[in-house]
């Protein structure tokens, strides 16, 4: 289902980039600047590079920076608007994002004051857990995980 999402928005970017190309073509004719004939030029040619690199995102780079760039307004949302502790919501922030994108495992957070401990939906190794516990627990402030739970 992503790669098909992948695929449409591809498309539908380069579209917009042809689309754009023949909205300012005739300006370019009418002008007959140099720089607008450039631009009309360079319109559709850089859309057409981010229509395929969306489509070829994790090849490219531009999906990952996408979600790179989600993750940084989501922590800027929460910075800003939320009240309250602040170290704990970007806890939380970064133990969502490390399960739910970068590792992409179904999971459940359970809150005991500092204490989280993590509830994984799908079957993997107690070594797995182990590793992937210590290393959330290095780039957290406020929060502590203390045990994960498999299938």
């Amino acid at each position: 289902m992503r790669l098909l999402r992948d695929f449409l928005l591809g498309i539908l970017i380069f579209i917009t980039g042809i689309l754009i190309f023949f909205l300012l073509y005739p300006l370019a004719r009418h002008v007959g600047n140099g720089f607008v004939a450039l631009l009309v030029l360079l319109v559709p040619l850089i859309f057409g590079i981010a229509g395929l690199g969306w489509y070829l995102s994790e090849w490219f780079g531009v999906g990952s920076a996408i979600r790179e760039l989600m993750l940084r307004l989501r922590v800027w949302l929460l910075w800003r608007l939320l009240p309250g502790d602040r170290e704990f919501l970007m806890d939380l922030v970064l133990i969502e994002y490390v399960l739910g994108e970068v590792y992409r495992l179904p999971h459940e957070l359970l809150i005991n004051g500092n204490e989280v401990t993590i509830r994984i939906n799908a079957p993997i190794s107690k070594d797995l857990a182990i590793r992937l516990m210590n290393q959330i627990n290095t780039n957290l402030n406020k929060l502590t995980i203390t045990k994960i739970k498999t299938e």
